[in-house]
C-alpha cells in the first residue's frame, strides 16, 4: 500500500508560510488533516543564492545554452567554495523545518506512517522560490527508506486521453537530441536503445516543425529531450525555458503548447528533460497538464546526466516505482560527489495531482493486455500480477484550518457488528529517542557573498521516537486481558495500527492525569493534552461502553513503545453506560 504525504504551502520566507499536511492512501481522501505554521526567514534565500552561484561557477561542461560557460577560478577553489555554500544552506533548511510551528507536524507523520512504508510526498506551492529549496534534505527522508519527493502545480486537472492508440506492450518514446555542442548525447541515445519492450523514435537537431508533427500524428508514452536548455527564473514576465533544438534555432514551451496538448490527449504520461536548468521549464510545461516531468534543477554536468539517465532507466524498466527510481538515481549520483559537487541535488519531479505515476508495465498497457487471451507466440512474458491506476478525486481547493471538520484526528469509517474483540498483537521491539541537542540561535551573513555557518539545528522538546526494524525473533501469542469474555454483543474496532493492551504485551511506566481536547470514543483515536505536550491516544478496552465529553479528566496508563500514542482511561465511573460494566472491578493502574 503506498500512502501520500501532501504539502501544501502558502506565502514566503519574507513574511512567513502556511502549511496544510494531509496523509493519507494513495488515490483515496485524506485521512488525517492538519494545519501548521513555517516562520518567516528571508535569509534562507541568500543562502539558496549564493549556493547557486557557487555550483555556477564549477569547471565541468553542462548542457546549459552552447558557449555559454566561461572559468576563471581553479578547480579546487570552486569545489570547496560550493561544498561550504551546500552545508551553509542544508543547516539553515534544517533549523528551519526544526521550528515550534511545524514540529508538530512532523510529529503526525510518525504517527501516520510506518517505516517501511511507500510514501509519495507532494509540496504544492504556487511560490517558485520554495520549489527551488532542496527539499529533498529533510530528515524525514531519511527516515522513511521507501520516500520520494515531488511538486506540484496549483490547480490539477486529470488527462482524458481521447486519441490513445490500443496497448502493443511496447513502450513508444520520442527522444529528441537536440544542439549537442560540446556535449555528448551519443550516450543518451545508447541508453534509450537498450530499454527493454521500448520502441524508440530519435529526432536529430530536427527542425520545430520535425517535432510539431511527431507529436500531432503519432501516440507517444515518454518524451525525451537532451541537449542544451536554460531558463530565465524571476523575471518579470515569470519563468521561462528554452530548449535548443539544432544549431540555430531554440524554442520556448510555449511554442509547442499546441502540439504537447494533443501529445497528452494520446496518452503522454511522463516528459523526461536531461537538460540544465529544468525548474523553469517545469514551471512552463506542467501548465499543460503533462502527468509527470522529470527535470534538473541546475546547470548540470553531461557525465551527471548520463549517470542518472543509467541508473533511472535500469530501475524503472526493471519494475521499480517512478518515484523510487528517481531517488535510487540521485542516491546513486551521490558516489560520484567527490567530483562533481551536489549531483544529487540535480534530480527533481513535477507531478500532476490528479494523476497517478504509472509503472513500466502500465506504459506498456500491461493492465489491458492481461484481460486479452495472448496468441499462441506469445512475445510478453507471463505476469502473475498487473498494475492498475487509479484516479485521485481530491479537491485543490478544499483544504483550509477554518473549515468545520478539518481538524487534527481521524476515525475510522467502519464499525463491526456482531463479531469478537480483535486479538492484539505482541509489539515490536523499538529504539528509544536520541537525546535532545541545546537550543541555538543561526548566525546569519552580513552578506550574500560570505554567509556564516549555523549552529546545529534547535532539537524539539518532545518528538516522537524513530521506529528501528522489527526483530525476527518469534513472539509469544498475546491473550485477552483477564476478565474479558467473548460476547456477540455490537463492537467497534480499533484502526490496525492501534494496537490494544494485553497483559502480555506491556508498556510504559503509569503516568498522571490529562485532559482530553477532541472527544475519544470506543475504537476511535483523539488527542488529549498532558504535561502540556498533545499526544496521540486511544481508549483502553475499547469494547467497554462509555460516553466521554471534551475536556473530560483521563488516566494515562501508559505509551505504547516506540510511538507518541497513549492508552488511556476515563477517571469518572459514572461516564459508562448503564448495563455495561466491565467484569473486571476497576480500571488497570498500573
Amino acid at each position: 500500500m503506498t500512502k501520500l504525504v501532501l504539502l501544501r504551502l502558502e506565502g514566503d520566507l519574507a513574511s512567513g508560510v502556511r502549511v496544510g499536511l494531509e496523509v493519507g492512501e494513495d488515490g483515496k481522501q485524506p485521512e488525517l488533516e492538519s494545519p501548521g505554521w513555517l516562520p518567516q526567514q528571508p535569509r534562507l534565500l541568500e543562502y539558496l543564492d549564493y549556493w547557486q552561484r557557487c555550483y555556477r561557477q564549477l569547471p565541468a561542461p553542462t548542457r546549459l545554452r552552447p558557449k555559454q560557460v566561461s572559468y576563471t577560478n581553479s578547480v579546487k577553489s570552486c569545489v570547496q567554495s560550493c561544498l561550504t555554500a551546500a552545508d551553509y544552506l542544508k543547516q539553515a533548511l534544517s533549523y528551519w523545518l526544526d521550528s515550534r510551528d511545524f514540529r508538530h507536524l512532523k510529529e503526525d507523520l510518525l504517527c501516520e506512517l510506518k517505516r517501511n512504508d511507500t510514501v509519495r510526498v507532494l509540496i504544492h506551492t504556487p511560490n517558485a522560490l520554495l520549489a527551488q529549496l532542496p527539499w529533498h534534505l529533510w530528515d524525514f527522508f531519511d527516515r522513511y527508506p521507501n520516500t520520494e519527493l515531488a511538486f506540484s502545480a496549483p490547480g490539477a486537472q486529470r488527462a482524458r486521453p481521447s486519441l490513445a492508440a490500443p496497448p502493443s506492450g511496447r513502450v513508444r518514446v520520442l527522444a529528441i537530441l537536440g544542439n549537442s555542442s560540446g556535449i555528448d548525447v551519443a550516450t543518451d541515445r545508447a541508453l534509450l536503445e537498450s530499454m527493454p519492450y521500448a520502441d524508440v523514435t530519435f529526432l536529430v537537431e530536427p527542425s520545430r516543425r520535425d517535432i510539431s508533427d511527431r507529436l500531432f500524428e503519432q501516440t507517444w508514452d515518454i518524451l525525451f529531450f537532451a541537449g542544451h536548455s536554460e531558463s530565465s527564473l524571476g523575471t518579470a514576465t515569470g519563468d521561462r525555458g528554452r530548449i535548443f533544438i539544432n544549431q540555430l534555432e531554440s524554442l520556448a514551451i510555449a511554442d509547442l503548447k499546441a502540439s504537447l496538448d494533443k501529445a497528452v490527449q494520446r496518452g503522454l504520461k511522463l516528459a523526461i528533460l536531461n537538460s540544465c536548468n529544468g525548474l523553469g521549464l517545469a514551471q512552463d510545461l506542467r501548465q499543460l497538464n503533462i502527468p509527470q516531468l522529470i527535470v534538473m534543477r541546475e546547470p548540470v554536468p553531461d557525465r551527471i546526466a548520463q549517470e542518472f539517465l543509467k541508473y533511472f532507466l535500469s530501475a524503472f524498466s526493471g519494475g521499480t516505482s517512478l518515484y523510487l527510481s528517481v531517488r535510487e538515481a540521485r542516491q546513486r549520483l551521490g558516489d560520484l560527489e567527490s567530483d562533481f559537487p551536489c549531483a544529487s541535488w540535480l534530480p527533481v519531479i513535477f507531478q500532476n495531482r490528479a494523476e497517478m505515476p504509472p509503472t513500466w508495465k502500465d506504459l506498456r498497457g500491461e493492465s489491458l493486455l492481461g484481460s486479452i487471451t495472448p496468441p499462441e507466440a506469445n512475445i510478453l512474458p507471463p505476469d502473475d500480477t498487473f498494475s492498475h491506476s487509479r484516479q485521485m478525486f481530491s479537491d485543490p481547493d478544499s483544504w483550509h484550518p477554518a473549515i468545520p471538520g478539518n481538524s487534527e484526528w481521524r476515525t475510522i469509517s467502519f464499525v463491526h457488528s456482531d463479531a469478537l474483540p480483535p486479538k492484539p498483537t505482541p509489539m515490536q521491539d523499538v529504539s528509544q529517542p536520541a537525546a535532545s541537542a541545546q537550543p541555538g540561535q543561526p548566525v546569519t551573513p552580513q552578506s550574500a557573498a560570505a554567509p556564516v555557518p549555523l549552529p546545529n539545528p534547535i532539537a524539539p522538546e518532545r518528538t516522537a521516537p524513530e521506529y528501528s526494524e522489527p526483530q525476527q525473533e518469534a513472539k509469544p501469542e498475546t491473550k485477552l486481558a483477564s476478565g474479558v469474555e467473548a460476547s456477540a454483543a455490537p463492537l467497534t474496532w480499533l484502526p490496525e495500527e492501534v494496537l490494544p493492551i494485553g497483559d502480555a504485551l506491556g508498556f510504559g511506566p503509569v503516568s498522571d492525569q490529562a485532559t482530553v481536547k477532541d472527544a475519544i470514543h470506543p475504537g476511535y483515536t483523539g488527542w488529549v493534552l498532558h504535561e502540556g505536550i498533545r499526544w496521540k491516544a486511544c481508549l483502553d478496552l475499547p469494547w467497554r461502553q462509555l460516553y466521554l465529553p471534551v475536556e473530560a479528566p483521563v488516566r494515562v496508563l501508559g505509551r505504547l513503545d516506540g510511538t507518541n500514542m497513549l492508552i488511556v482511561a476515563p477517571l469518572d465511573p459514572s461516564l459508562y453506560l448503564p448495563g455495561a460494566a466491565d467484569s473486571r472491578d476497576e480500571l488497570r493502574a498500573g
